[in-house]
């Protein structure tokens, strides 16, 4: 753990089925990273040599590899497992603020942490009001309300890049998981039953 966290990161879970995608990304965030924002790369133990071959060691930015393990047993690793090393990455004091990078995402243009936050506390949150004709969504978003016990508008939280907060996530889990006896693995464990993504925890 780091004596003090980085304000913000970049965040993306991988194995070597996404390595060619994973290595346009390092490249896009060398060329294009203007911050210098320091980039944590998550894989399972097996593929940590072959992804420590995209590291030069030239970077401009912070660049850790770390193993999935570090979350979850070997025989736990799954889609299910991405879900919870996303969620469970805060706990590592690695950063404040990170975003979630798919492995088949890259950068086009420069950026900065402000490409994602509106300012040092505030990330931007993509979201639409979900309506009940897009293909059973719907119900599937309302039993995550009920299980998180939202009332209000069914939101749709769209796609990565996803803007996580170690400290929302946190108090979600000593203020809300703790008190039911739940950790992430078992939430996360419904929400994949009801087919439903990381983003709409967020």
């Amino acid at each position: 753990m780091l004596s003090k966290p980085f304000h913000f990161a970049l965040f993306v879970k991988s194995y070597r089925g996404d390595f060619f995608q994973f290595k346009i990304l390092k490249k896009s965030i060398d060329q294009f990273n203007a911050q210098n924002i320091p980039l944590c790369v998550v894989v399972p133990r097996q593929d940590k040599e072959l992804f420590l071959t995209c590291v030069s060691g030239d970077e401009s930015y912070p660049l850790i590899i770390m193993e999935e393990e570090t979350f979850l047993p070997p025989e736990q690793q799954s889609w299910f497992s991405q879900q919870v090393a996303k969620l469970s990455f805060y706990k590592t004091g690695f950063s404040q603020f990170y975003c979630i990078l798919d492995s088949d995402a890259y950068f086009i243009k420069h950026f900065t942490k402000y490409t994602f936050m509106y300012n040092d506390d505030v990330p931007y949150t993509i979201m639409r009001v979900n309506r009940p004709i897009r293909h059973g969504m719907y119900e599937q978003h309302e039993k995550i309300q009920r299980f998180f016990q939202r009332k209000g508008l069914n939101y749709d939280f769209c796609s990565v890049p996803v803007v996580f907060s170690s400290s929302v996530l946190r108090y979600m889990e000593l203020n809300f998981l703790a008190p039911k006896n739940l950790t992430f693995p078992i939430s996360s464990r419904f929400l994949r039953q009801n087919a439903i993504g990381t983003a709409n925890m967020s």
